[in-house]
């Protein structure tokens, strides 16, 4: 997740990148408009962004369920965390509970 959290933040991030795409969809009359370059720059860009976006919630959803149902104090915090670090949240969670076999921990 932190990997992932990285590659949207820096593709959000990425002027260079975004004014390269918004110089391509600016129309110039001498030129004439290959709709089907426009048309596949827009789909890779929004498939793109939509398969991050997946990608991120399926990673941060479990993290912040089981820092909601596990913690009865500073329920916030251990919420924030999760978000933030939700790969090493399930982690220690997984360790903890199956390899450890705390019983205490998460009822």
């Amino acid at each position: 997740m932190v990997l992932v959290g990285y590659l949207a933040s820096n593709k959000l991030a990425n002027r260079k990148g975004i004014e390269t795409f918004r110089d391509r969809l600016m129309f110039d009359n001498s030129n004439k408009v290959n709709y089907n370059e426009y048309y596949n720059s827009v789909v890779n860009s929004t498939l793109g962004y939509i398969c991050i976006c997946i990608f991120i919630l399926m990673n941060v959803i479990p993290a912040l369920l089981i820092a909601y149902n596990c913690n009865k104090n500073f329920k916030i915090l251990h919420l924030i965390v999760a978000f933030i670090f939700s790969d090493v949240y399930v982690f220690v969670y997984a360790v903890r509970r199956f390899v450890y076999n705390d019983k205490k921990y998460c009822l």
